[in-house]
């Protein structure tokens, strides 16, 4: 048998035949198919999908670009709002508008729209800081944040607020206990 074989593929192939030639090149053409079906990723029918890893929510564990930990999008909402709030908390800014869903905004305006701040009149002159950005929580599109401030009045506080992903897109939705 094996001699047989070796006899026909040590003969040219026009001596070979139109069938040899149909099934070399049959073979060639499943071999392409199964090449791209690979490349594709996985078998629907046996249940093996290629999918995206889930996402990661928070900071990474290590530093990226340059030696600074790279900020998610849902810490950097909450920073730019925050960044507007607490100025305008303590008087010394307009309402904030970053990252804030229109519904948030809307809440502020009308419990601000007589030019209170939510601080005491005597402390309006202190300069809020964030010192702190804690971001936690186990759905993927909903996080409880802690933000830490010091005003320099001696008495540093906390507050929390809700960062949502919403069509896409991160928003503060609550603040505080509201």
């Amino acid at each position: 048998m094996r001699q047989k074989l070796r006899d026909l593929l040590d003969r040219p192939l026009a001596e070979q035949g139109p069938a040899l030639l149909a099934g070399l090149v049959a073979l060639l053409v499943l071999g392409a198919i199964a090449a791209i079906a690979g490349a594709l990723g996985g078998d629907e029918e046996a249940g093996v999908v290629d999918r995206p890893p889930p996402p990661v929510v928070g900071r990474p564990a290590e530093p990226q670009h340059g030696g600074e930990a790279e900020l998610t999008d849902a810490e950097q909402t909450a920073r730019a709002f925050l960044e507007e709030y607490l100025p305008f908390a303590y008087g010394q800014g307009p309402l904030p508008t970053a990252g804030a869903t229109p519904e948030l905004r809307e809440r502020l305006r009308r419990e601000y729209a007589s030019g209170g701040a939510r601080v005491p009149p005597t402390k309006r002159e202190l300069a809020p800081e964030l010192t702190r950005l804690d971001l936690s929580g186990s759905d993927p599109t909903k996080l409880e944040a802690n933000a830490a401030v010091d005003d320099g009045g001696g008495s540093p506080y906390s507050f929390e607020l809700t960062v949502e992903r919403r069509r896409g897109v991160w928003q503060v939705t609550r603040l505080g206990g509201d």
